[in-house]
């Protein structure tokens, strides 16, 4: 995945079988909202100048498979630090409102870097995607393992097909986004219902947020907030981890952070193109890292809590008869 991310380019077509393409129209960056410029008078037209200078960010848009993938960089990439922002318009904190147009169906999922959604929207009839957010300065992680080449950073996959169909679920990580890649099943145990894998540095806490709507919870056997747990799966180990959540949609009290978990106000957050979504963010951190698949499962029934124990009971029994 680094590899890959690293050859992305400046450029102003879309590279997709997907046919998907960022807009400079809706998109915008800033507080006062200014412009992206495309008018493809220079190599990169995708640029946060109308006149470029030292300042000037670039969109660099990359395709592999059915992954389309884009980034903002300070120069044509050529290694980690060319997607550094702390010199540019675009410094850690920048809003961020990002259109991209030509999806011919609801994302499998997003996974980016950078700060938590403020607004997303899939529009079905036009296919078209807006995302707001903002960049972030990221932790360290493997492209970037002493923590010192990006000061800021965004940049975003958008899943189009693949093995991992999650109805449009948004993943959000600090982590930089060269190092994220889909889910990978050659771990021992079982893999997150719902998730990504990442490439950390060992000691290293990164964060993620998993924003799940609740159609989805629902079709993957989470029907309450407290049926939701996060989980580490990577060579060794297969750890759950904590988690906080933010809910809309839900009314009841959620034994892990306790008291009524249901929001005041409506969710403004449409992620399948059916309108205003009820959805669940799910907040989770790891600071013990190899490559590793990290999401969101479901609470095992009871009854199989029930089993373990019975087979504990009768493995000891049977370890004392033959004592």
């Amino acid at each position: 995945m680094k590899t890959r991310l690293i050859c992305l380019v400046l450029c102003s077509c879309s590279l997709a079988s997907a046919q998907i393409t960022f807009s400079t129209a809706g998109s915008s960056w800033g507080g006062g909202g200014s412009s992206f410029h495309g008018d493809g008078t220079v190599p990169n037209p995708f640029r946060t100048d109308l006149t470029p200078d030292g300042s000037t960010a670039y969109g660099a848009i990359s395709t592999s498979g059915s992954q389309f993938i884009f980034g903002f960089a300070k120069e044509a990439p050529s290694g980690t630090a060319s997607y550094d922002l702390s010199p540019t318009d675009l410094s850690a904190a920048t809003p961020l409102t990002l259109v991209f147009t030509g999806l011919s169906a609801l994302p499998r999922y997003v996974a980016y870097t950078g700060g938590s959604l403020s607004g997303y929207t899939f529009n079905s009839g036009t296919g078209t995607l807006t995302i707001q957010a903002s960049t972030i300065n990221p932790v360290a992680s493997t492209s970037d393992a002493a923590g010192t080449l990006l000061g800021s950073a965004f940049g975003l996959i958008i899943e189009t097909g693949g093995d991992y169909d999650f109805q449009g679920a948004v993943f959000r990580t600090d982590g930089f986004w060269g190092d994220l890649a889909p889910l990978n099943n050659s771990y021992a145990g079982d893999l997150p219902l719902a998730g990504i894998n990442f490439d950390g540095v060992d000691g290293e806490n990164v964060t993620f947020e998993a924003y799940l709507t609740i159609g989805f919870l629902n079709s993957i056997g989470i029907f309450t907030p407290a049926d939701c747990v996060a989980y580490l799966q990577k060579i060794g180990a297969n750890n759950p981890l904590a988690i906080t959540r933010q809910l809309f949609g839900y009314g009841g009290s959620d034994p892990m952070v306790g008291g009524d978990y249901t929001f005041g106000g409506d969710s403004t957050f449409d992620f399948n193109g059916s309108g205003a979504d009820d959805y669940l963010v799910a907040t989770y951190e790891n600071a013990s890292w190899s490559q590793a698949n990290i999401g969101i499962t479901a609470v095992p029934e009871p009854a199989t809590y029930a089993l373990f124990a019975g087979l504990g009971t009768l493995a000891l029994a049977i370890w004392r008869r033959r004592r």
